[in-house]
């Protein structure tokens, strides 16, 4: 029998192992189990049920459908695009290229394929989320990576020696940074280190050209400081900066897929070719995004009454994940467990060294969190506050 898939497809694996553990953790608690569900990045409320910020569908009656049913311009609703981009940039937005895409990984898709070569590498934190080596590979690009942690700290020579070497061995970087709560670790960059990061990018911006990726996709959930990236800009010299951000968490619409690419490049003169090169990417690959959510989105940052109602509604869940943060922080140091700083944020990082073997002695109590290179992932997100000594106690007893 002949394939009609290439060999390179059909070696390519389906799903990853966040859906893969949801799916079986689901599949026991139908059975009856007491399960403790802590995979997947969605927040639940403490009755378990998903968390959602109503204002989406009070939005949505002050739309005509016809309208949110057409299609949208491929580079996206200018005024979703304006929003965010205020939203991201402040006083700066004007000077930014943006394009709206499906989701956040839309928007890193779309960033490896015009900021890199083909056959060239992005640059990363080591313990970082899994799927950016999906996303890389499908855009034929790679991944490097550099040591995250030095103690308690972000390593910042570790980042300044590989992002050097990049560009003496590629001719230009395209770094990754997931902060303020990354995913997984759960850590937010301080002002001290947002500076260290801002110095060590100016100086290589000197070399070649450098556009730092900053995935947002977590940001308005962070600690006091989140925003402290945005002050370093004029630190970072000839660095693009490229902002990626969600709907998915900003308004807790994770199947709308809504999603833009913003970008500020040091260059002003630069700012119309990013915008022919990011449509064109989306032309070529999804076409364009969908049109209700962008007009949705829209109305929410724009409208007074409503833009209020949907900060109330989100600043409640974000005391929810403060909330579980104390908690799980007040036990974690009781028993002594070594993890990052963790001031909030959809999930934390546990370090331990074999992250397989504590993620199945933990399914066996009926816990399922997500093993990764380095430590196991607790999504406190998807965790009851009620839950959390009992999924701390659980690591604490696999480790």
């Amino acid at each position: 029998m002949f394939s009609s898939l290439i060999p390179e497809a059909s070696a390519r694996k389906g799903g990853d192992i966040i859906h893969t553990l949801n799916a079986q953790a689901k599949a026991r608690a139908r059975k009856g189990e007491n399960i403790l569900n802590g995979t997947l990045g969605s927040l639940l409320d403490d009755d378990g049920n998903l968390a959602v910020i109503q204002a989406w569908e009070r939005a949505r009656t002050t739309i005509d459908p016809r309208l949110m049913a057409a299609y949208a311009p491929i580079q996206g609703h200018r005024g979703f695009l304006d929003g965010v981009a205020k939203e991201l940039f402040g006083g700066n937005a004007h000077k930014t290229a943006s394009v709206a895409t499906p989701g956040a990984c839309g928007g890193i898709f779309l960033t490896f394929k015009n900021f890199l070569e083909p056959g060239q590498s992005a640059l990363l934190p080591h313990i970082h989320w899994p799927p950016y080596g999906v996303l890389s590979a499908n855009a034929g690009r790679g991944l490097a990576c550099f040591n995250t942690f030095k103690g308690s700290r972000f390593d910042l020579e570790a980042f300044r020696e590989a992002l050097w070497g990049q560009i003496a061995s590629q001719g230009r970087a395209m770094p990754i940074l997931n902060f303020p709560c990354n995913n997984p670790t759960g850590y937010s960059l301080d002002k001290e280190e947002w500076e260290g990061v801002a110095e060590i990018l100016a100086q290589a911006s000197q070399k070649g050209p450098v556009a730092l990726l900053l995935d947002l996709a977590y940001e308005a959930y962070g600690p006091e400081g989140s925003r402290d990236w945005v002050k370093v800009i004029p630190q970072m010299g000839e660095t693009t900066v490229v902002a990626v951000w969600t709907a998915s968490k900003t308004f807790t619409r994770y199947g709308d897929r809504v999603g833009a690419v913003v970008a500020l490049p040091p260059n002003p003169q630069e700012k119309e070719g990013m915008e022919r090169a990011f449509s064109y990417t989306c032309r070529g690959t999804w076409s364009m995004s969908g049109h209700a959510g962008q007009m949705l989105t829209y109305k929410l940052m724009t409208d007074p009454v409503l833009k209020a109602e949907a900060d109330r509604q989100r600043e409640r869940l974000r005391d929810l994940l403060f909330e579980r943060a104390e908690l799980f922080n007040g036990e974690a140091r009781r028993l002594g467990l070594d993890y990052p700083r963790y001031d909030g944020g959809f999930f934390v990082m546990v370090f331990c060294k074999e992250p397989n073997q504590v993620a199945e002695k933990m399914r066996k109590e009926g816990v399922f969190v997500v093993p990764i290179e380095g430590g196991v992932r607790l999504g406190i997100c998807s965790v009851p506050a009620v839950d959390i000594p009992r999924l701390v106690q659980a690591v604490g007893r696999a480790l």
